[in-house]
């Protein structure tokens, strides 16, 4: 993790693989809307979140999660956390 886009990229990849893992959708885009486009419900939402918070051993807030629809936004988001843990 030598630039800030090396992590970004690290964070958007690992989010994508934790998607799959859950839904078996292996094409996401990183502006793809994932409940709209891909059809993830608030259940597979949350799984996500979780896997998450224990892939970067950190807390997401739960309140959070209704808003981030995009890989990039769950980028976005998770990016100063896992960067202050």
């Amino acid at each position: 993790m030598s630039t800030t886009s090396t992590t970004v990229q690290m964070i958007e990849d690992t989010i994508k693989e934790m998607i799959t893992e859950c839904t078996s959708i292996e094409d996401i885009g990183l502006d793809t809307h994932l409940t709209e486009e891909l059809g993830i419900d608030s259940s597979e939402m949350t799984e996500i979140a979780l896997m998450l918070e224990q892939k970067f051993d950190i807390v997401i807030d739960e309140d959070k999660v209704k808003d981030i629809v995009t890989v990039r936004q769950w980028a976005e988001y998770l990016k100063p956390l896992i960067n202050a843990s």
